[in-house]
């Protein structure tokens, strides 16, 4: 039975904000997510590439953020001195022993970035950052763990709902998370709250 193209667009746009506020989504997820077949949804993600709405992956879709939204190193560079001190009077917050999220982003990166100076014993970071990683992981008092999800190699980060998924297995002392701005509706990064995904900042 062929279906209204009215519906067919509708379910378009849906899928198209799902992945906007995931950042990343696989094939599996939006077919179950919408109910329709991996085929079927192959060809909505088609559709929305054709429309520069979204980017195709192999085994699913990113948001235009990846393409569009400054890369991590062009953000490194901007407002460099802040975010070592925020990085700094972070890393003061950490104690020996603390498991602590590190978020995607170049803020929580100047976080790492005064840890590895400190080289506090016993700390566990988990992030979704991978540069965070790089810069963590050959430190002997700390042990790095890195989240699952999708690469994104421009923003130096793994994102979609594998991050979130991967997060509920551990309590955290503390959470340095990025974002571009935060208000009584959460965290926001270009316009869109990220409700508890880790967010690029």
């Amino acid at each position: 039975m062929k279906v209204a193209r009215h519906i067919v667009e509708a379910r378009r746009q849906s899928i198209a904000s799902l992945v906007r506020e995931h950042g990343y989504l696989p094939i599996l997820t939006i077919s179950r997510q919408f109910r329709i077949s991996p085929a079927t949804a192959r060809r909505d993600l088609d559709e929305l590439v054709s429309q520069k709405v979204l980017t195709r992956t192999h085994g699913g879709a990113l948001s235009d953020y990846n393409r569009e939204f400054a890369s991590a190193g062009q953000r490194r560079r901007v407002d460099a001195v802040a975010k070592r001190a925020i990085g700094v009077a972070g890393s003061e917050m950490i104690q020996p022993g603390m498991t602590v999220y590190i978020d995607a982003g170049t803020t929580p990166l100047a976080v790492a970035s005064a840890l590895a100076a400190r080289r506090i014993p016993g700390v566990c970071v988990v992030t979704a950052n991978l540069a965070v990683a790089q810069l963590l992981g050959d430190i002997p008092e700390i042990t790095v763990h890195m989240t699952a999800g999708h690469y994104l190699g421009r923003q130096e980060m793994l994102a979609g709902p594998e991050v979130a998924r991967s997060l509920r297995a551990w309590q955290f002392d503390l959470a340095f998370v990025g974002c571009e701005g935060l208000d009584a509706a959460g965290l926001h990064n270009s316009g869109r709250c990220c409700r508890g995904d880790p967010c690029p900042a």
